[in-house]
């Protein structure tokens, strides 16, 4: 007679499907399903399987093949008795007591079933515990084992003296414990450089509001609250009550309008201060480079100065487009706006607030209208014009300005004298149908590289834009001479006109799902085992981490300087020295904070993954990289490199067809690239990398990466580089969502 399931083992069933839908789909494939059904508890032959999914499918008149939960449960519904084993139920408490093992030992100690108790509620002490450890700790370990914990949630009310709720075994409370670590809401996570920016930039905003309002008080103020006013409150009425403060004659204002606006004024002057210190510091790019080699790394991201200064000098130019317009405000009041002309602080105040407009809109607000970078930045260098007309300001604002623009000078100056390296002799390799250029030197005396860096390069013998520099990330291993016969194979087949019939790219028959959990289950658990063992002899440790004696760039024509470079290398041009100024710290450079790195990128954004790749060899690192290309040749050239990752992941979206030949070297030899003509989706991609990642390693049934804990996140990183801000802010949804740590590089510098 048929099985019916009731509505718990359906729940049950329910969560055990979840596991192997890695992909969230709602599906699985035909060949999962006989280890879903074992999983199950059914004793059933593979070919009968395969049998009931095809007159299942043929009943219910399903021609998309689709294997749902609800098929599997009319499979179940329908089996007969002799089908059933005495598995039935173990997967459920095999969940459970996964779920009560937090640190993943195999065994659950006394802290894990203190933590069980009182996560379901229960008023519980230290003795009360070892009761229950006593009772079930049958080979006296001092732990419980798989077999001592069925034990125990089968025993019903309870152990002596501790009392459980009115019909509950200890079954139940393991159910509600693994339901509320499912279900559990992750707490909100400040990550360290958000924590860093609210310090560095929230305290010194404190303390200079504090000081700026005191004047704003009452005379007596000061006497009710000594600590925080640090000096006479100058705010009195006159004879006729009305309100007035006069810190000094060009700012008097008298009534609420003027006060208000002298307020806003004074507030917005004293917390621009602290921005725009931090706009000098966040730019002096030799000091952070040198410091990110030293402790204070652990507390300052200097990976992501440039973002905190794009921030940081918007943040700038609000606070004193709001400074101009309550003086502006105020002296219209007053009817004294010829202040603005006839006084210094009013004409220079008006010229550097011009100047500053120009500056932050030139980086920001232009960009919408296609002006070429050049012409931007170089109106950004208008700071300059800027800081001389605060010198003529207020004596406050000249010398805090003077300060740090002088420590930006001396950072500019070291820069200009001691990491900037004339290349004598240069190889330039254009690729075919102007798809890049890669610029290759061999390392000048002083010029220290490692991954996660950038340096910006002069080419002076251009026709046009000698003068220039220009920002590109570097990539520390090369195989030009592979890469070059990549692009141009002898093909083992001709006329292959489409991916279907190449059986060299992967069709719809081996999913991007399938492919990362059975490589992560096999070849890499493999290696990673190794690894893993005492008898493993990390051989990297002991190797020369400057052992690359060259340095590359790739330069992608996508403005009026990269294109111009491409045509005439490839047109033979007079190639005489170069320029190149840096190593700088990159967005990259937090590479070596985390053990597992997943490497996400667009187009030429692959090559700060390669450096990454190539700076930590073997298993020092677990390097996936997920690549969305549409350049064919640039596929081939970097396809060489792929060796550095453990998986690889290419999403080519090109309209130049791959031949057999082709997609066989760039797979290569160890069956760990997934190569797919179509757009795939990284979110989920980064998912299943992780999860799958974190069930082979530890054999924990997570079926999605919500439940895998924090701290277990906290030891991967998800990276992009490449020119899609739609998929940078996607992926750093999913990372934020998921507690995952992200950083990214925009070619914005």
């Amino acid at each position: 007679m048929p099985r019916k399931l009731n509505r718990e083992e359906i729940v049950d069933y329910k969560e055990v499907f979840k596991l192997f839908d890695v992909d969230g789909s709602g599906a699985i494939s035909k060949t999962e399903m006989h280890d879903v059904l074992k999983r199950f508890g059914y004793d059933i032959s593979e070919q009968s399987v395969q049998k009931l999914i095809k007159d299942g499918l043929k009943k219910a008149g399903n021609r998309d093949g689709k294997i749902d939960f609800e098929f599997c449960l009319d499979i179940m519904n329908n089996a007969p008795d002799g089908m059933v084993t005495d598995g039935d139920g173990e997967v459920e408490l095999k969940l459970a007591f996964d779920s009560i093992d937090r640190d993943k030992s195999g065994t659950i100690n006394f802290n894990e079933i203190e933590n069980l108790m009182r996560q379901c509620g229960l008023s519980i002490s230290e003795e009360e515990i070892n009761i229950v450890m006593k009772m079930f700790d049958s080979n006296k370990d001092g732990i419980l084992d798989f077999e001592e914990f069925q034990e125990l949630l089968n025993y019903a009310p309870g152990p002596p003296d501790l009392t459980l709720e009115k019909g509950k075994t200890m079954k139940d409370l393991a159910n509600i414990t693994l339901l509320k670590n499912r279900g559990e809401k992750r707490t909100c996570r400040v990550s360290p450089t958000v924590r860093f920016y609210l310090i560095t930039l929230g305290v010194p905003l404190f303390f200079s509001i504090l000081y700026s309002v005191a004047i704003l008080f009452p005379p007596e103020a000061r006497v009710k609250a000594p600590t925080i006013l640090w000096t006479d409150g100058l705010l009195v009425k006159d004879d006729k009550g009305v309100f007035q403060i006069c810190p000094r004659i060009s700012i008097c204002s008298v009534g609420i309008a003027q006060i208000v606006s002298i307020a806003i004024a004074r507030l917005t002057a004293f917390s621009s201060y602290v921005t725009l210190a931090l706009v000098f510091v966040t730019k002096m790019h030799s000091a952070h480079n040198f410091l990110s080699s030293t402790l204070m790394r652990e507390f300052v991201p200097f990976e992501d100065m440039h973002h905190f200064h794009s921030t940081i000098g918007v943040a700038y130019g609000i606070l004193a487009l709001m400074h101009t317009i309550a003086h502006l405000v105020r002296w219209g009041l007053r009817g004294e706006l010829l202040f603005l002309v006839t006084s210094r602080a009013g004409l220079s105040g008006v010229l550097g607030m011009i100047t500053m407009t120009i500056v932050v809109l030139s980086m920001t607000f232009a960009k919408k209208f296609k002006i070429s970078f050049e012409s931007r930045f170089s109106c950004h260098w208008l700071f300059t014009f800027f800081v001389l007309c605060i010198c003529f300001h207020t004596p406050r604002c000249r010398n805090i300005t003077c300060i740090f623009f002088f420590l930006w000078v001396t950072d500019y100056l070291y820069t200009y004298f001691f990491k900037t390296h004339s290349l004598d002799i240069v190889e330039f390799t254009p690729l075919p149908s102007r798809s890049g250029t890669q610029m290759l030197w061999r390392n000048p005396k002083g010029f220290h590289v490692k991954s996660g860096q950038y340096v910006k390069v002069r080419i002076p013998w251009l026709s046009e834009g000698g003068s220039e520099w220009h920002p590109f990330s570097i990539y520390l291993k090369e195989k030009t001479d592979i890469g070059r016969q990549f692009m141009n194979p002898q093909r083992m087949e001709e006329g292959v006109e489409s991916w279907d019939d190449n059986p060299g790219i992967v069709t719809e028959g081996e999913t991007e799902y399938i492919f990362i959990r059975e490589f992560l289950k096999k070849e890499y658990k493999a290696g990673h085992d190794n690894v893993s063992s005492g008898e493993y002899t990390n051989v990297h440790a002991r190797e020369d981490q400057d052992r690359y004696k060259t340095t590359q760039v790739f330069i992608a024509p996508v403005g009026n300087w990269s294109r111009r470079l491409n045509e005439e290398v490839s047109e033979g041009a007079n190639l005489s020295s170069c320029w190149v100024r840096g190593p700088f710290t990159s967005p990259f450079s937090v590479g070596n904070s985390f053990s597992h790195l997943v490497l996400t990128a667009t187009g030429i954004g692959i090559t700060p993954s390669l450096a990454i790749a190539a700076q930590f060899p073997g298993h020092t690192r677990t390097k996936i990289l997920i690549w969305s290309c549409k350049d064919a040749n640039m596929l081939k050239f970097f396809a060489p490199l792929f060796e550095d990752f453990h998986m690889i992941m290419v999403y080519y979206t090109g309209r130049e067809m791959i031949s057999y030949e082709e997609s066989m070297r760039i797979k290569g030899s160890k069956g760990n690239v997934f190569l797919q003509m179509k757009r795939g989706d990284m979110t989920n991609a980064i998912s299943t990398v992780v999860t799958s990642y974190e069930n082979s390693m530890q054999d924990t049934p997570f079926s999605k990466m919500e439940m895998i804990p924090t701290d277990t996140l906290s030891s991967w990183c998800v990276m992009y580089c490449g020119g899609s801000k739609r998929l940078c802010g996607d992926l750093s949804s999913f990372c934020q969502n998921a507690s995952v740590e992200f950083h990214s590089e925009l070619f914005d510098w």
